[in-house]
């Protein structure tokens, strides 16, 4: 199985989730997304556990590529 990433891009008022498929798109997405200046905020989030409805996410420190 596959992490589960999502991109979470934060703003003034408004609050974007771009959910990925790999650790490069998600790093691709945050990249773009950051070099628009439209966003104050831009994080790459993981999924560690999921049981029922509690679902436990990380946020993924500054990454180096």
């Amino acid at each position: 199985m596959k992490p589960k990433l999502l991109v979470v891009a934060k703003g003034s008022s408004v609050l974007n989730k771009f959910e990925q498929r790999s650790m490069q798109e998600a790093i691709n997405t945050k990249d773009f997304l950051e070099q628009t200046e439209a966003y104050e905020e831009v994080s790459i989030f993981q999924l560690l556990s999921s049981e029922g409805p509690l679902k436990e996410w990380v946020k993924l420190s500054d990454l180096e590529c």
